[in-house]
């Protein structure tokens, strides 16, 4: 028995020492497991409407900068079924369908938004699709007679959803959306009306209330972009759009619009016109540093606007200058 008893203590602690060990193991395993599946839930509710609003801010980027003609006349059935519109879409046709996946992403994350996770970070994303974009489309910023009220967003996202076989906008395609608007009549309305919010033309140099509205959606679609993933992909663009509705805040006499906070576009530094983090909560220091830190690119973001390096030139984009000295900037370094 003696003999015994001396290797019991060290019996003792090898057995809670492989019991804690376990706990620690179950336990990191659990926590990759649940965050697994935060990013799994984040990647299917969300991930679809960021690459959307991608989509659409690269096609008015087109429209806006490198001026293609675009204009919206509203669809018909019948001629989408005659003309050969898969093998040489239109403009206007592609870019209805990029709007209309952005409105049926939306409707989707308003769905499946996960309940658990990050959810500072999902209700960021929420704020920017459920509110800001929304507004903006509705035609409540700066007059707009181009209106898409709420409940008309969440039809179109809704039926266009439904067109796709397991109701997610991950299985909407452009092929899907033309065989709809051939053969469903309510599809074709609806497109139509989402079109109509589309109908203004992109010479920015005398501006009307409908395109400063679609302007400060479009800077949103950027802020959701960009914020959520860290992204700086389209700064020189968000930089002339800030211009254009700081131009119009200085011309149209009206009372000054602005994106997140009262008079953040009336201020000389152009940090204060994005949005805080943590539900807008973030420090001004903490977003500065967190905006200045995600540049790459040769970009840099200053007080007066950014800063493009392209090889040897310096290019800067000042958001207080006038939008046509802005876009002569811009289309030096894009």
């Amino acid at each position: 028995m003696d003999s015994i008893t001396p290797w019991a203590g060290p019996a003792i602690i090898a057995a809670v020492v492989t019991m804690i060990g376990q706990f620690v193991l179950t336990r990191l395993s659990r926590t990759q497991e649940r965050e697994k599946d935060e990013e799994k839930a984040w990647t299917d509710a969300v991930m679809p409407a960021q690459e959307a609003a991608d989509d659409v801010v690269a096609r008015f980027f087109d429209i806006l900068v490198r001026k293609r003609a675009f204009s919206v006349a509203g669809f018909d059935s019948a001629a989408l079924a005659k003309g050969d519109v898969l093998k040489k879409p239109t403009l206007e046709l592609t870019t209805v369908f990029r709007l209309v996946k952005f409105l049926a992403s939306v409707t989707y994350l308003q769905r499946k938004l996960p309940v658990s996770g990050d959810v500072m970070k999902l209700r960021q994303a929420d704020l920017y699709v459920s509110n800001k974009v929304r507004m903006a489309l509705k035609g409540n910023i700066a007059g707009s007679t181009l209106k898409l009220p709420t409940e008309t967003q969440q039809c179109i996202g809704a039926k266009f959803l439904e067109i796709t076989p397991n109701h997610s906008p991950h299985e909407l395609d452009f092929y899907q959306f033309v065989k709809s608007l051939r053969t469903d009549t309510e599809a074709c309305e609806l497109a139509n009306t989402a079109a109509s919010v589309l109908a203004f033309g992109n010479d920015l140099t005398e501006l009307k209330p409908e395109q400063v509205a679609f302007v400060i959606g479009l800077i949103y679609l950027i802020d959701f972009h960009q914020d959520l993933l860290n992204s700086s992909k389209w700064e020189e663009f968000r930089v002339f759009l800030v211009s254009v509705v700081r131009g119009w805040n200085r011309s149209s006499g009206r009372s000054d619009v602005f994106l997140y906070s009262p008079r953040d576009l009336s201020t000389n530094n152009y940090i204060d016109s994005y949005a805080r983090l943590d539900f807008l909560k973030e420090h001004p220091l903490k977003r500065k540093w967190r905006l200045k830190m995600r540049q790459n690119r040769g970009r840099k973001l200053t007080s007066n606007g950014l800063r493009k390096k392209k090889g040897e030139q310096t290019v800067e984009l000042r958001h207080t200058e006038s939008p046509g000295d802005v876009f002569k900037a811009l289309v030096t370094v894009v």
